[in-house]
C-alpha cells in the first residue's frame, strides 16, 4: 500500500475486516460522512480500497496454492 496517514490505513484495513462506516468513523475521530466519501468510487480511498481487496484475494489464492501443493505429497490412507 502506498505511503498513507496512518488513519487511512486503520480505515481501510477495517472495512476489510467487516466494520461498518459508523465504527471506523468513532474509531478515527471523525464523521460518518466524511469515511463514506473516503469509500466512494471517486473518494479519496475509493480505489485504494479496491487494490487493497485485489491484494489481498492475491494473497489468500497463493496461501491456498501453497497449502494444497504442501498436502499433494501425503499418501493416501
Amino acid at each position: 500500500m502506498r505511503k498513507f496517514k496512518e488513519k487511512f490505513k486503520i480505515a481501510i484495513d477495517m472495512k476489510w475486516k467487516g466494520f461498518k462506516y459508523r465504527e471506523i468513523a468513532e474509531k478515527l475521530g471523525v464523521s460518518l460522512d466524511t469515511v463514506k466519501s473516503w469509500f466512494r468510487s471517486s473518494g479519496l480511498l475509493g480505489v485504494h480500497y479496491k487494490d487493497y481487496v485485489h491484494d489481498q484475494f492475491l494473497m489468500r489464492e497463493q496461501e491456498r496454492k501453497k497449502a494444497q501443493e504442501k498436502y499433494t505429497d501425503i499418501p493416501r490412507i
